[in-house]
């Protein structure tokens, strides 16, 4: 991987202005004890600013502590095994329009248990598209829950960070 933020290993694509979510190690323990993936909408390395458009195939392959799983509006592309062998409980996807995922993006477990939240009024769009109907539970996000906790005007991902961090006590 070219740099790490956040805990989350990351590759700049070739166009220099985009970055995917990639694996630590497939020969060991990949991301060894994570329990909270937040994929975000852009990371900075050395003072640059990437948009996060994918994670990558066996990105989090065998994460078995994973509990949650939040991807950013920015997030277009999922690979295969990106989410094999793990099951976290939560999958929250911020994008009104499905992400590009393969039945194989996710393990069976995940599609099995997991609860996908996706945003208000897209609930249609994820369970009519051909991979993401393979969750079983799907709930659409309640924007009526003051949840905007950094008061920026948006309901997002960096609200959710700031939600997760105060729950491990790491606020």
């Amino acid at each position: 991987y070219d740099f790490m933020a956040d805990g989350i290993a990351y590759d700049i694509n070739d166009d220099k202005t985009t970055a995917s979510v990639t694996h630590t190690d497939l020969n060991g323990e990949n991301y060894p004890g994570l329990r909270v993936a937040l994929i975000p909408d852009a990371v900075t390395c050395d003072g640059i600013t990437y948009t996060v458009t994918e994670i990558e195939p066996l990105a989090f392959a065998g994460c078995q502590k994973l509990e949650m799983v939040s991807i950013s509006k920015s997030v277009r592309n999922i690979g295969e095994n990106a989410f094999g062998k793990c099951a976290p409980a939560h999958v929250f996807v911020f994008s009104t329009w499905p992400p590009q995922v393969s039945i194989y993006s996710f393990s069976d477990d995940c599609f099995r248990k997991a609860l996908l939240h996706v945003p208000q009024g897209c609930y249609d769009i994820y369970t009519d598209n051909k991979s993401w109907s393979m969750f079983r539970n799907v709930t659409e996000m309640n924007p009526s829950i003051d949840a905007d906790i950094n008061h920026d005007g948006e309901v997002d991902i960096k609200d959710l960070n700031i939600i997760i961090n105060r729950i491990l006590g790491q606020e």
